[in-house]
């Protein structure tokens, strides 16, 4: 897949600030410098993905995801909720940019995700189970 071009990007309406910002932040960035994005703060840049359009969101959300799996998220217990909690929003209020073969990677993250809160450092009295969230996207999935 390409690197999303402003025509993906589509009419941006000035009053809508968050995907002006998600613009600024991404527009003409790679895969792998979403990726670094990410790795260099993903709860901040993981807001973005919410403001996107259809093609930008399935282009820079694998990344976030690639990133979210990696060794190098050891520790990112923050990333890591955030993550969880984006896609449940996600699949509440904004499914239609949510390609199936998105969607179907994000539930694969989750997954990973679930199963090793403890890499995350993601203590349970802080973050909750990360069990929770997984069961919840799934659910979501189904509908």
């Amino acid at each position: 897949m390409e690197i999303p071009s402003r025509i993906d990007w589509g009419d941006i309406d000035e009053n809508d600030l968050d995907t002006e910002w998600a613009f600024k932040q991404f527009f003409g960035k790679s895969f792998d410098e979403a990726e670094s994005l990410f790795q260099d703060h993903a709860l901040y840049y993981q807001e973005d993905l919410q403001s996107m359009p259809f093609i930008p969101f399935n282009f820079y959300a694998p990344a976030l995801a690639k990133y979210i799996i990696s060794e190098r998220a050891k520790g990112d217990s923050d990333g890591a909720s955030s993550f969880l909690h984006l896609i449940v929003l996600l699949l509440k209020t904004r499914r239609d940019i949510i390609s199936r073969e998105t969607e179907q990677l994000l539930v694969d993250a989750s997954d990973s995700i679930d199963k090793d809160q403890k890499f995350y450092d993601a203590d349970v009295d802080i973050y909750g189970h990360f069990s929770y969230l997984t069961s919840e996207i799934k659910r979501l999935c189904r509908t």
